[in-house]
């Protein structure tokens, strides 16, 4: 690897700081079953619990 490929795919790796933060970090425990169902979904599967909680309160919300 060159100096400048090395350096390329450096920046390529680096994502930059946010400049919003739009997630907090949580600790949440589930079954394991539940976890696995949707780790089994791919990339992507935290977003879709965020999504189905969301989903969830969405329909429950009292009016």
């Amino acid at each position: 690897m060159t100096r400048r490929s090395a350096r390329v795919a450096c920046k390529q790796d680096y994502r930059g700081p946010q400049k919003e933060p739009t997630k907090e970090r949580i600790t949440i425990r589930l079954s394991a079953s539940t976890l696995a169902d949707f780790r089994a979904t791919g990339p992507g599967w935290q977003g879709r619990i965020d999504s189905a909680l969301r989903d969830w309160l969405d329909a429950h919300q009292r009016k």
